[in-house]
């Protein structure tokens, strides 16, 4: 889960702020945001577990076990209100 203590956040966030920015300095095509964000996730991964000059199993397990948590708790928060809040505005399908 992303709900680290405040203090770890406070040294985290100015980096990832920066990171964030220059994802999107430059690039005004919406399209090449996906592969830059991707890039940037694997290439986080890799160099944060040394997946490439050490590779062990439990750190791949690690690593996929981050990115499938993540995506569980961004569609918990984000996807899933946000396709509740379509399906009131348009009508329910089931």
């Amino acid at each position: 889960m992303p709900y680290i203590q405040q203090a770890q956040r406070n040294e985290l966030d100015p980096k990832i702020n920066e990171l964030s920015k220059s994802i999107h300095a430059g690039y005004d095509k919406a399209y090449e945001v996906p592969g830059l964000l991707n890039y940037s996730i694997t290439r986080l991964i890799l160099d944060t577990l040394q997946l490439k000059s050490y590779p062990k199993y439990w750190k791949i397990v690690v690593a996929m076990g981050t990115l499938v948590t993540v995506m569980f708790e961004l569609y918990r928060r984000i996807v899933a209100p946000y396709e509740d809040k379509k399906a009131e505005e348009n009508g329910d399908v089931y």
